[in-house]
């Protein structure tokens, strides 16, 4: 640790930060939305039954514990290489394509299968940053990133490093659970409170950028719009958001977090 105070900052490494930082601190989903369909989303969001959203969240939890151990099983877990980030994002189109404008039924069926395609996405993209992802460690790290969808630096939301802390006691319970007692258990035992509070947090962030997406699924065809775009641009949020996250805890193996924090902090850049 004291190697990692001492050490000299590479200028490479800090344009990764100053780039991690861009991804992170990025536009929300639902203003990117707006901007792609013309019409403000938290109109429409406003909208929403309350039975809705609360089938939306429910929809959202069940399809994170299937995620969880489902995402990384295809993948070579030894091999640092760039993402396919592309490949990810198309197989996510094709769905919301398919997936149309049923409403939740087609959520329920469509939401599964892309939350687990978008988490082997940011499972790829740790691997790609040079993370373990046979580490119980990276698996959650993986899981968290569905919870910074709104982590920017608009009014009201929450900064990236505010939110890792705002999760912390969770996710080292949750860690410790896993690490104890394996992750097929874990994934199992859905009443390990350990484990069910941490997914309970992240389901819950995660639900709202769900029923963000929900809602601009529900506006008519506005010209090129449609499921697939949406989902598209679903995806890419997620990819940014991980991305920026998995710079930052490779550089923090470097430096040390308390620097990568501080240095994060003074970098200036154009949202």
């Amino acid at each position: 640790m004291l190697l990692a105070f001492m050490k000299k900052w590479d200028p490479q490494d800090l344009n990764d930060l100053r780039r991690a930082k861009s991804l992170l601190e990025s536009k929300s989903f639902v203003v990117t939305l707006s901007e792609k369909l013309g019409k403000p989303i938290d109109t429409v969001m406003k909208k929403l039954p309350a039975r809705t959203r609360e089938k939306v969240y429910k929809i959202t939890h069940k399809a994170l514990w299937e995620a969880l151990n489902v995402a990384v099983l295809t993948m070579d877990v030894s091999d640092i290489a760039p993402s396919s980030n592309g490949a990810h994002k198309f197989i996510v189109t094709l769905s919301g394509t398919a997936g149309g404008f049923f409403g939740l039924s087609a959520l329920a069926v469509e939401l599964p299968f892309s939350t687990v395609v978008m988490l082997r996405s940011i499972c790829d993209i740790a691997r790609s940053q040079g993370m373990d992802l046979n580490s119980p460690e990276t698996r959650l790290e993986c899981i968290s990133v569905f919870g910074m969808g709104d982590v920017s630096t608009e009014k009201g939301s929450m900064n990236y490093f505010m939110f890792r802390k705002a999760i912390a006691k969770e996710f080292e319970k949750a860690l410790e659970y896993i690490s104890t007692k394996g992750l097929s258990e874990a994934v199992e035992d859905k009443a390990a409170p350990q484990v069910a509070k941490f997914i309970a947090n992240i389901s819950q962030k995660f639900g709202v950028q769900v029923s963000e997406e929900f809602a601009a699924k529900a506006i008519p065809v506005l010209g090129a719009a449609t499921g697939g775009t949406i989902n598209y641009a679903f995806m890419d949020h997620f990819q940014q958001k991980a991305e920026g996250h998995f710079i930052i805890r490779r550089l923090e193996k470097i430096y040390g977090i308390n620097r990568v924090e501080k240095m994060f902090n003074q970098i200036q850049v154009a949202c």
